[in-house]
């Protein structure tokens, strides 16, 4: 392979790799809402906000304990989330502007829902 060949798989494998990791990073903001959901739909509400000022009943077990100091900020998630969709963007530019064959070193593994026209679509959430 050529250095013009290497640099464009290089770059594509950068923007994957930089869109795994944002990825990453909204998954731990996704289980930290979901446990915490989790914990507030439940009949009984059992929850520790660990590092908070809350007092709780003794028989609230600790894995129903959440670190009120991780609690990710709405521009937080917000920057994670713009961060996530560029990330997507250059990546999906990176893999369209490969050859097909090289394409299918990286099928499988595009953004969060692989690249091409198989992505799913997300179901709306309900406005409150």
């Amino acid at each position: 392979m050529t250095t013009q060949q290497v640099d464009p798989l290089r770059a594509c494998k950068e923007a994957r790799d930089k869109l795994k990791r944002v990825r990453q990073k909204l998954i731990g903001y996704g289980q930290f809402f979901g446990s915490l959901s989790t914990a507030l739909c439940e009949d009984e509400v059992r929850l520790r906000l660990a590092n908070s000022d809350l007092s709780v009943p003794i028989d609230v077990p600790r894995d129903r304990m959440l670190d009120y100091n991780a609690w990710p900020q709405q521009e937080e998630v917000k920057a994670s989330l713009a961060e996530y969709y560029e990330a997507d963007k250059e990546y999906q530019a990176a893999y369209s502007g490969l050859p097909r064959d090289e394409q299918r070193l990286f099928d499988g593994e595009g953004g969060a829902k692989g690249p091409g026209p198989s992505r799913q679509r997300v179901q709306r959430m309900q406005r409150v």
